[in-house]
């Protein structure tokens, strides 16, 4: 996980005061998919450096002490809060960026390329069947393997064209695709889903990612596939 307070405000940053000395106790972890749509992250400084006189606590003021609090931000607790910027992606959201990112590519000069390319366009345009989505973050647990199969063909294209622009893409589509894996896990974890099966999607999502770090792209979808599959099941 990615501390997001040290990651946007270093060494320096404080949430807390205490005889004298400054600190955060008070934290904003990340993991990598995550950390990488935070767009920011802050210390809202109303608490920490206010007095105590300002604040709710009553014990041991005295009347005109407690005449100087007010019912407003500033001292409402002795913790300053973290606030972090989040420009969250969607499944869906991430097709049609890579749909768009890769169309922006044509014509690249190299004939065989495009070709591939617009193959690998047309197997995501497919994927976005809207018979196969129950909304842009969850798939039809009946047709839903086949936006996998389609994105599967569609990695296996980009993966001929070696450019940075098309790794880009192929990034997008397996993130889509461990999106809409772990979502269905998330839901059958959470709907008390048989056991072995989250198991089993458990361990699929596993290999997917070791598939990533191989560079084998298309089997990470194929991975993320039967984490979904497993996942639904276990409903």
């Amino acid at each position: 996980y990615s501390d997001l307070v040290f990651d946007y405000l270093g060494e320096d940053a404080y949430s807390y005061v205490f005889n004298g000395q400054i600190g955060y106790l008070d934290y904003q972890l990340a993991n990598a998919p995550l950390a990488s749509q935070v767009t920011g992250a802050t210390i809202w400084h109303i608490n920490a450096d206010e007095a105590d006189l300002l604040d709710y606590d009553t014990s041991f003021k005295k009347d005109a002490q407690d005449a100087i609090y007010a019912p407003d931000a500033f001292r409402s607790s002795d913790h300053d809060p973290v606030i972090i910027g989040l420009n969250l992606d969607t499944a869906m959201s991430l097709k049609l960026d890579t749909v768009a990112d890769l169309s922006a590519l044509l014509p690249t000069g190299n004939q065989q390329d495009d070709q591939k390319i617009q193959k690998a366009i047309d197997r995501v345009n497919q994927s976005l069947n809207p018979a196969w989505w129950v909304d842009s973050s969850t798939l039809n647990s009946k047709t839903g393997n086949s936006v996998f199969d389609r994105e599967h063909q569609a990695a296996q294209e980009l993966q001929k064209v070696n450019t940075i622009q098309v790794q880009s893409a192929i990034d997008q589509i397996v993130e889509a695709d461990r999106l809409l894996a772990q979502r269905q896990l998330n839901a059958a974890i959470a709907g008390g889903g048989k056991a072995s099966d989250i198991a089993k999607a458990q361990g699929n999502i596993a290999d997917a990612a070791a598939s990533v770090a191989s560079g084998n792209y298309a089997k990470a979808v194929l991975d993320y596939k039967k984490a979904w599959q497993n996942a639904v099941k276990a409903l």
